[in-house]
């Protein structure tokens, strides 16, 4: 189990630092309370539908490995994508055993993997470690991994909300500069792709005349029809 004084030591750090050096963080206590070789943290997108290698650490770590994408669900994209799917931790004390083992670092003999949850239980990534030697995680390395999977949901939620709070000020911002409706949409457009990621949305604005809220833009796949409106409370 994880020492108490150490689990304080990282909540400290992990609550004073912002965005993905939080990650960074996890990973590396990761590594040090299971004695893994590599420790990764994969964030999922709902949006974009695939999970993304966010933070890593390790002897065979690279920066070059970041923004590698795993569809979730796919054959052949590897444990972490089985971890997500199902929501549950998994290990393998042999991944040269494993049919749904997807190569990636050489000299991997042995991975485990946990899924992490957002506020509301929603899987939000995986973080998985991963170790050059046969049968190197037990149990008491699952537990500690699924705690750290917590701390790491956490950290991910509060990105997100920091991510929010922007957005949300750059709309009011947009909101005093826009001198017509199309020049605020195309601001509002702006702040959604850039600060929240997000590919596909739509906007109602209220329209007085009709007593509703009026679609008045699109952005990415939608089946909404062009008259789309929604009254008051609906």
């Amino acid at each position: 189990m994880i020492p108490p004084a150490e689990l304080r030591k990282l909540l400290e750090q992990v609550a004073l630092s912002k965005d993905v050096a939080a990650l960074y963080t996890i990973c590396t206590g990761a590594m040090e309370w299971t004695g893994a070789r590599n420790a990764m943290v994969a964030d999922f997108s709902s949006e974009a539908g695939h999970m993304t290698l966010r933070a890593g650490m390790g002897k065979d770590w690279s920066p070059a490995f970041l923004g590698e994408q795993i569809t979730i669900g796919d054959e052949g994209e590897g444990i972490t994508a089985y971890v997500a799917a199902m929501g549950i931790s998994y290990k393998s004390d042999d991944v040269r055993e494993e049919t749904r083992y997807k190569r990636f670092i050489e000299g991997t003999r042995s991975e485990l993997a946990s899924p992490i949850r957002d506020a509301d239980a929603r899987i939000r990534g995986v973080l998985n470690v991963e170790s050059d030697k046969i049968a190197a995680f037990n149990e008491e390395h699952k537990e500690a991994l699924e705690l750290l999977a917590v701390i790491a949901g956490l950290a991910l939620d509060r990105e997100d909300a920091r991510k929010r709070e922007e957005a949300l000020l750059q709309i009011v911002n947009a909101l005093d500069q826009a001198q017509s409706e199309d020049r605020l949409l195309k601001q509002v457009a702006q702040v959604t792709q850039d600060v929240l990621g997000v590919s596909a949305y739509s906007i109602f604005l209220w329209d007085e005349s009709a007593q509703a809220f009026v679609l008045k833009d699109v952005v990415g796949s939608s089946e909404l029809p062009k008259a789309a409106r929604y009254m008051p409370g609906e």
